[in-house]
């Protein structure tokens, strides 16, 4: 995440796609990303990898999950006015 807070999107998303590389199952790493494409203006992107966790997690919710599925809907929401 400190690549995300030095807002060095580039950098964070290279090492999240590596972390999601070595554990594809890796639930912390979809929802990372995907928060740092949607602060990047990667809409398109964040999208997939919320979907991903979210379809991934089956009925297992937690923490991870629930974060995703808020900024999910708030790109639903987004795409929906535009």
């Amino acid at each position: 995440m400190a690549r995300f807070e030095l807002k060095d999107y580039a950098g964070a998303i290279e090492a999240y796609t590596n972390a999601i590389s070595l554990e594809s199952s890796y639930a912390n790493a979809y929802r990372g990303r995907g928060i740092v494409f949607y602060y990047a203006g990667e809409y398109s992107q964040a999208m997939k990898d919320f979907q991903l966790l979210i379809k991934n997690a089956g009925e297992h919710f937690d923490e991870t999950t629930l974060e995703a599925m808020q900024y999910y809907a708030a790109l639903q929401t987004y795409y929906k006015d535009n």
